[in-house]
């Protein structure tokens, strides 16, 4: 349903979070309450709405409302904003002509100007449960809106198996993690990111390949092979879940 127009650019890139496999609710234009977990990071519900009344387009709304949430989340975990960088960097690219004409409108910044303090005074989650949570969450979105053209839609779990064993041999961490599901990938980052990229080399000369897998619609589930601390092969179960939006399988579980 994309359109070639610039507008329809720009709807594509907010739309992306309605089905992308990280099931996160949000609604493009108003931007509304993203959850509570979000509300926690800063972005409350008076945040978005409270631009809506402001003479802005609504698809120049929607964009401004990605920037606050990009920098929302860069404010709490740095270290994922790090590594979008590149990817915003090019969204911000193609959006110029939108951030330019909002640069341009006063009574706009000066709501954001209001939007950004409030998020500077709100408290840092702390909880560490909560905190993992919220991670999960800007994880989601993030790579959601700006890298989900990071890697091809595995096309099948093998597909998408054999892809996360490309990256592991690459030692290359940001490939890794788009080889699996929202919810796996917060799992996951702390267990490849204790490896490192060596680490990662290693472990995946362990594994071996899958040659079959059954699926039940959306669902597959396959067998692989590791060598265990004792030199021995062992079997391990890895589950898959299909994105309907993309068509793309990705690992759930392993």
């Amino acid at each position: 349903m994309e359109r070639s127009t610039a507008k329809g650019n720009r709807t594509a890139d907010v739309t992306k979070l309605t089905t992308a496999h990280t099931s996160i609710a949000y609604r493009a234009v108003v931007l509304r309450p993203l959850l509570l977990p979000l509300a926690l990071l800063g972005v409350c519900h008076g945040g978005f709405a409270a631009n809506a009344d402001v003479n802005v387009a609504a698809d120049d709304l929607a964009i401004a409302g990605i920037v606050l949430i990009h920098d929302d989340c860069a404010r709490s975990f740095p270290g994922l904003a790090a590594e979008v960088a590149p990817s915003y960097g090019a969204w911000r690219e193609r959006n110029r002509d939108v951030l330019k004409r909002l640069d341009s409108n006063r009574e706009y910044q000066a709501r954001m100007k209001e939007d950004l303090e409030r998020i500077e005074r709100a408290t840092k989650p702390g909880d560490v449960p909560q905190r993992a949570q919220l991670r999960d969450y800007c994880d989601g979105l993030l790579t959601a809106l700006f890298e989900a053209q990071l890697v091809p839609a595995p096309e099948s779990p093998q597909a998408a198996w054999n892809g996360l064993i490309a990256a592991l041999r690459a030692g290359d961490l940001r490939k890794a993690l788009a080889h699996y599901t929202g919810d796996a990938r917060g799992r996951y980052r702390d267990v490849l990111e204790t490896l490192g990229p060596e680490g990662m080399k290693r472990v995946a000369g362990d594994f071996g390949a899958i040659e079959k897998y059954e699926t039940t619609q959306d669902l597959a589930f396959a067998y692989v092979s590791r060598i265990g601390p004792d030199s021995k092969r062992y079997a391990y179960e890895v589950s898959f879940m299909r994105d309907r939006r993309t068509g793309g399988w990705f690992i759930d579980s392993m």
